[in-house]
């Protein structure tokens, strides 16, 4: 053991030995008592019982019909990828370029890579 070590083990055995005789070593478990383990009682949820009745509304509005904030959900079309057709006709909006643009643009023929 490195010089250190030894020290702290022999400061842990007289730190032990002195509780010892002063009778505090195993004084909090003598103050303490030994406490029961308790077993969690587990909550059953009861559902609460469907009502037929109405729910209580006031005497004022007791006359006046009930108002249901449901949303009714409606049946949405699936509209597959395969029925849905896009069409553009030709010339319909052609684009068009000054000089300049077209310079920028190069020559569709030379090729080129894209920088991914």
């Amino acid at each position: 053991m490195v010089g250190y070590e030894e020290w702290r083990a022999q400061r842990i055995k007289d730190n032990m030995d002195r509780m010892k005789s002063l009778g505090i070593l195993n004084l909090s478990k003598k103050l303490k008592p030994e406490s029961k383990r308790q077993i969690a009682k587990t909550l059953s949820h009861k559902k609460k019982p469907a009502r037929d009745d109405p729910p209580r509304r006031s005497t004022r509005l007791k006359e006046m019909p009930l108002v249901s904030y449901l949303e009714k959900s409606t049946a949405k079309k699936e509209i597959s990828v395969k029925t849905v057709e896009i069409h553009i006709e030709e010339d319909e909006n052609p684009e068009t370029y000054t000089e300049e643009q077209e310079k920028l643009l190069g020559d569709y023929k030379a090729p080129w890579t894209l920088y991914l």
